[in-house]
């Protein structure tokens, strides 16, 4: 899965290279993720580590059009009767964003946007599988230094928030991520 996202993220960014004009960016960045749902920390962890990758078109001025996308997979327990559990989750991402440049070596970003979470769940036990999806809004904003023109690191918070109905009570899916990583100017 790890070779997948890396895979992706080299062709996305020799993609936006051979546009030549476009204005833009790239980055890899591995998220730190305090979930917002208690179920899901008493069940699994109260925090868990995802990659995401994030490709970004200048359209206007300091705006910006992103698509992103992360995972991650964590195993857990059930409370009651520590069942061995599977958790897999897929988030892909679009949204508008701003940024700013505060000196030659400095930029800030904010963004918005929806991801769309698909999820799995497994009792490995019983071999159940429950498979299901939401939509989510996403905010947040990110520090960028150039370390050498084109290559930045990163630093950035966000929050992303849905709810899935399928459960009871409603399971609350995202939550607060905090995401460190490094990219690329085009």
């Amino acid at each position: 899965m790890k070779k997948a996202l890396i895979t992706t993220f080299l062709l996305l960014t020799l993609f936006t290279f051979s546009f030549g004009k476009i204005k833009g960016f790239s980055d890899i960045s591995l998220n730190l993720l305090i979930p917002a749902d208690q179920n899901f920390k008493d069940a699994y962890s109260n925090s868990v580590f995802l990659p995401s990758l994030a490709v970004g078109i200048h359209i206007y001025r300091d705006f910006f059009v992103w698509a992103g996308y992360r995972l991650f997979t964590q195993k857990g327990e059930t409370t009651t009767l520590k069942d061995e559990l599977k958790y897999t989750e897929y988030d892909t991402g679009l949204g508008l964003g701003y940024s700013k440049e505060l000196n030659e070596s400095l930029s800030i970003a904010l963004y918005s946007g929806f991801y769309f979470i698909a999820f799995k769940e497994e009792l490995t036990s019983s071999e159940e599988v429950s498979r299901d999806s939401t939509l989510a809004l996403t905010v947040g904003a990110s520090v960028k230094y150039k370390i050498k023109n084109p290559f930045y690191i990163l630093i950035g918070v966000n929050y992303t928030g849905g709810q899935n109905n399928s459960y009871d009570p409603p399971a609350k899916l995202g939550g607060i991520i905090a995401k460190a990583g490094f990219g690329i100017n085009f």
